[in-house]
């Protein structure tokens, strides 16, 4: 499955994978209607700049700039005019070293309208978002959190801790700058009261992998803000709740075990082995479910592995069973 190999490639690999993946191919594939993405893959600077004076005439909600201009190049006061504008977003990244240091376009400053987010996606499967980065005490919004709140959307009520990004099967509608201006007015009702996302989408350097294949930065960032701000973040019920159910679970069956064949033993270990798939099955199901429609992530690893070895439990249990019973019964004798 696609999850597997993921996790082959990067040896990465989560359960929560393989629940992702489910729900992916499993919910009716649909267009986004909230965000649009902007390809800038081989654009100029000055050809940002024009895409973007076009954009916000369309009237947008919000425009996150997933570019970061580190250096100054003649003739950027297009683009540094182009970006000053409070509904825009521009990115951030804070180096991996000791320093954390935060760095973005070379032009922002207090003097600039434009609002900022940081955009560091981790390394590995990316799986996980975060609304903040806390560094050095300072608390920075992410890139997808301040787009989402420069659009309007109130995460006050939003878990402030890592979540797990709801890779819903919406195709972003995603237009080139050759569509805008060859086909301004439907562009005007594509992109009016939308969250527009600029960036490259083919960039090779900017690939990550998901749950469900490669995807580029700004698609991941789509899928991020799209998950902000339908409040389909997924929380993990903890570790300790899964062992559990897993330990309770085995318990139980091991216990069915030892009352089928009590009596029976063939057609009880029959009975038992089409009980322990139909658990097997119920259990993948739930989990599945809880992922995809209750935004609940219970690692049910533990569970399915200990109804799979419950028969070896069992028969483990039986054969100490039967050897404690047999001492005993040498010393009775003696």
């Amino acid at each position: 499955m696609l999850a597997l190999k993921s996790s082959i490639e990067v040896k990465d690999y989560q359960f929560s994978d393989l629940y992702s993946v489910v729900a992916y191919k499993s919910t009716p594939p649909r267009l986004n209607d909230s965000i649009v993405l902007v390809a800038t893959d081989g654009l100029t600077r000055d050809e940002i700049a024009r895409v973007l004076n076009t954009v916000q005439q369309s009237n947008p909600k919000v425009i996150g700039i997933d570019i970061i201009f580190e250096h100054p190049y003649i003739g950027d006061s297009l683009l540094i005019a182009a970006t000053s504008s409070p509904n825009i977003v521009m990115a951030q990244m804070f180096d991996d070293g000791e320093d954390f240091a935060i760095h973005g376009s070379y032009f922002c400053n207090p003097s600039h309208l434009a609002q900022s987010g940081v955009t560091n996606i981790e390394y590995g499967v990316v799986r996980h978002f975060r609304h903040n980065f806390d560094l050095g005490g300072i608390q920075y919004p992410s890139f997808a959190a301040a787009v989402a709140i420069a659009g309007g959307h109130d995460l006050s009520q939003q878990s402030l801790y890592d979540s797990y990004i709801c890779f819903l099967p919406h195709e972003f509608q995603c237009i080139t700058p050759d569509i805008i201006r060859s086909y301004p007015e439907e562009c005007d009702d594509i992109l009016k009261d939308k969250i527009v996302l600029l960036g490259d989408i083919h960039d090779s350097h900017d690939m990550h992998q998901t749950p469900i294949g490669r995807l580029s930065g700004l698609k991941i960032q789509a899928a991020i803000i799209e998950t902000i701000i339908g409040n389909h973040g997924i929380l993990q019920v903890s570790s300790a709740t899964g062992w559990a159910i897993a330990i309770i679970s085995c318990f139980l069956i091991v216990l069915f075990n030892i009352i089928l064949t009590e009596n029976r033993v063939f057609s009880g270990k029959l009975i038992f082995r089409l009980a322990q798939l139909l658990l097997l099955y119920l259990f993948f199901w739930i989990g599945c479910y809880l992922f995809a429609h209750l935004n609940l992530y219970v690692d049910f690893a533990p569970v399915l592995a200990l109804i799979a070895i419950a028969l070896l439990v069992s028969d483990l249990y039986l054969g100490a069973l039967a050897l404690v019973n047999h001492v005993k019964h040498k010393y009775t004798r003696k």
